[in-house]
């Protein structure tokens, strides 16, 4: 089949949809489809190149301040129509590379599927603060725009698809997509190879030095994130362990973790063996995620944990907020209050049994769900079958 992949971004970008897409659609071009990519334009990059068998065209489009489209938007609809694909992969709502398309949607040859990340606008909250004047005023007027979006505009469109994905049952797009799309299947994210790889020991600083247990955080440092909210309920567990904070960058919010556990080690008569690092090499992960005790999360929002996903794949049992899919993996505790995380970590470094089933029964399901091989499979039928 000649395939086409729309997606706002796509390699090198490294984040959580371009790396999905990028599995999928090298997946289908090894099985000998003819696999493109159409997306935005990446500064120091060709607008057209092959990656792994699979070619990318890149266009010069984009978002404004006031979300509004701009750019070769007419070079890229013309693109899309003369393509001739046999069937269109539509990656995103909400998204320069899908919305400019819908007003020439039946002018498009070819299938038409549109899979789902999880509708961003649907969770926003009108009239509520927001850090400050300027983000309350947008998160108002975003609110506002989405719901004439999934409401009228874009829910009109949808009915021209073949078929519509979501990432799980409890996808924030799922309801919607089954009350407006022809037909809707669950696809679920898959795992990075690199994570079903023996895990090896680490002899990196400062892993070479710590004489115990540790639970580690892997996420960008951010208020999202809430590593702070994870610093504080460590400190609370009795449990004699470390904490490792691993992120890719340094960020602001990165200086207010630094500055909040000076604070509470000046407060506190107890000294925990805490660990804020950046710049671990992504290669490396899964044997930081391999070694630890356990995994933990504190995100106040997320649509589809990957990183639940990984660390089930090594068998280390997470602790997570109740966000996005964590409640219904089998590999973790989900809490449903950041205060309860200090006596989750106490109970499961205490109780062998129940650790062990969450670490069995969080690898059973990555093996049975969570294979990029079987992810591959199932979207080409998907695409064969609507």
């Amino acid at each position: 089949m000649k395939l086409l992949f729309l997606v706002e971004s796509y390699y090198p970008k490294t984040s959580g949809v371009p790396v999905v897409v990028r599995y999928l659609a090298e997946g289908l071009a090894s099985k000998g489809h003819d696999v493109a990519v159409a997306t935005t334009s990446v500064e120091g990059r060709a607008d057209t190149e092959t990656f792994n068998g699979v070619r990318i065209f890149r266009f010069a489009i984009r978002k404004t301040l006031l979300k509004r489209y701009a750019g070769d938007i007419d070079d890229y609809r013309k693109f899309v129509v003369s393509f001739h694909a046999d069937a269109n992969v539509f990656e995103c709502s909400e998204c320069v590379t899908t919305d400019v398309l819908l007003p020439v949607l039946n002018q498009i040859h070819g299938k038409k599927i549109f899979q789902s990340h999880g509708f961003y606008g649907m969770k926003m909250k009108p009239f509520k603060w927001n850090v400050n004047l300027k983000y309350s005023l947008g998160n108002t007027y975003n609110w506002l725009r989405f719901k004439w979006y999934y409401g009228h505009s874009f829910k009109e469109k949808i009915k021209m698809f073949d078929a519509a994905i979501c990432l799980s049952e409890i996808d924030s797009s799922k309801e919607w997509l089954e009350r407006n799309a022809k037909k809707v299947t669950v696809l679920q994210n898959a795992v990075d190879e690199i994570f079903l790889q023996k895990t090896k020991d680490l002899d990196i600083e400062p892993f070479v030095h710590i004489d115990k247990p540790y639970v580690v955080s892997v996420a960008t440092y951010s208020k999202v994130k809430n590593q702070i909210g994870i610093l504080s309920e460590f400190y609370k567990a009795e449990s004699n362990c470390a904490l490792v904070f691993v992120g890719p960058k340094e960020t602001e919010y990165y200086g207010f973790l630094q500055d909040e556990l000076k604070k509470i080690e000046a407060q506190s008569d107890i000294r925990k063996d805490v660990h804020i690092l950046k710049g671990i090499p992504r290669n490396l992960i899964p044997d930081v995620i391999g070694n630890a005790a356990l995994y933990l999360v504190g995100s106040f929002t997320e649509e589809y944990s990957i990183s639940l996903i990984e660390t089930m794949t090594k068998g280390v049992p997470f602790i997570s907020t109740n966000v996005g899919n964590a409640r219904i993996l089998p590999g973790g505790v989900t809490i449903n209050k950041m205060s309860e995380m200090h006596e989750q970590i106490d109970v499961l470094l205490q109780d062998k049994a129940k650790y062990r089933k969450l670490s069995d029964a969080g690898k059973m399901f990555v093996s049975e769900n969570c294979i990029r091989s079987k992810a591959v499979d199932l979207l080409e039928k998907i695409i064969v079958e609507s």
